[in-house]
């Protein structure tokens, strides 16, 4: 009987801490995210020669440079919130995507993407390695993330509820039950405009929904920030290494890209349930609504692409080796800025991102 073997990377420390802007600044929903981001040792365990497959990593793609334990390189700037649009994997197997951020208005009006930015660490982490089989086989990658926060950070809920009148303010055009008056703690809905409407305004409020789903209006909320971020993967297939006459990785064809958010999917995308002790106590978690409290907060309007988050063909799924063929495997972590998840409460959280890589058939 064959024996799977399993081949594991772990990205330990990875992590996200963002600045979180203010109410009276830019609140919104795109948000920068943390100061580092570490990434320990990547190992791959390998079967006895006696044993069924076997699968071993490699930094380089050389032939003789497959090891037990590779590192991958610490990331140390902070990932901005980006949408992403496009991507492919070339002929070198460098994976383009085109990565922008929100440009905004100097006055309230339509917030669109920006220009492209190019800055890897910056704007999205990339992680580059390779993997092959001794025999050929099928490889389920299962890629689990968890938030490792002691205790997420929590967003008062600006959006819905009550708003003065300015007394300053011209009678506004009146619509019956909009508009509340206020005396001693309580809130009565006008049907028929007061007959002091025209002289006295600060004792009459209008009424805004709420724009957050999950906590209530004036409420603080959290959320996890993992909801907002998103991994890609990019394979490539090498050419057969044969009795060392290729020394270094060379790609011959390439494989459709696989994308999802950071959700649970089958057994390729594990996200671990936050714990109690992470929720903040007697707080409700949002689970939607970014995109409306931005526009409702700051007064502009996400154009539609602002809101678009990447569109993926393909989700994470098995991976098909044949002997001794070494696979490129680029990965790509960023923050979704159109996410509808995406609030300023995600700021200052960290996780962990840990792949594992399992021999589940012979070829």
């Amino acid at each position: 009987m064959k024996k799977s073997r399993i081949a594991k990377i772990s990205l330990m420390g990875a992590s996200i801490a963002a600045l979180a802007a203010t109410l009276t600044t830019s609140t919104y929903a795109w948000y920068v995210s943390n100061k580092t981001a570490n990434v320990e040792a990547v190992a791959g365990s390998t079967a006895s020669s006696s044993a069924g497959s076997s699968i071993s990593l490699s930094l380089t793609g050389n032939v003789n440079d497959y090891h037990k334990t590779i590192a991958l390189a610490n990331k140390t700037t902070g990932l901005k919130p980006v949408v992403r649009t496009g991507a492919t994997i070339g002929s070198t197997g460098a994976v383009t995507a085109v990565y922008k951020e929100l440009s905004e208005p100097a006055t309230p009006g339509t917030a669109d993407v920006g220009n492209a930015v190019t800055t890897e660490g910056t704007y999205w982490y990339e992680y580059v390695f390779y993997i092959k089989a001794d025999t050929g086989c099928t490889v389920r990658p299962t890629i689990t993330v968890t938030n490792t926060t002691d205790v997420l950070p929590t967003q008062v809920n600006y959006s819905g509820g009550y708003t003065k009148v300015a007394a300053a303010a011209s009678a506004p055009a009146w619509a019956a039950g909009t508009y509340y008056s206020y005396s001693a703690g309580t809130y009565t809905a006008t049907s028929s405009q007061p007959e002091n409407w025209a002289t006295t305004y600060t004792n009459y409020y209008t009424v805004s929904p709420n724009k957050v789903t999950g906590p209530a209006a004036g409420a603080d909320f959290y959320v996890n920030a993992l909801n907002a971020a998103h991994m890609s993967l990019g394979v490539q297939t090498g050419t057969v290494y044969a009795d060392g006459s290729v020394e270094t990785f060379q790609g011959t064809t390439t494989v459709a890209e696989y994308s999802n958010p950071v959700q649970p999917v089958q057994n390729f995308m594990v996200v671990t349930a936050l714990t109690d002790d992470q929720k903040p106590t007697g707080v409700t978690e949002a689970t939607a609504g970014a995109t409306n409290y931005y526009e409702a907060i700051t007064g502009n309007t996400l154009s539609a692409a602002a809101k678009e988050t990447y569109a993926a063909e393909n989700h994470f799924g098995n991976l098909t080796l044949v002997a001794n063929t070494p696979y490129k495997l680029v990965y790509h972590l960023w923050l979704d800025g159109a996410d509808d998840q995406c609030f300023n409460a995600c700021a200052g959280q960290t996780f962990t991102v840990a792949f594992d890589y399992t021999v589940t058939a012979g070829a």
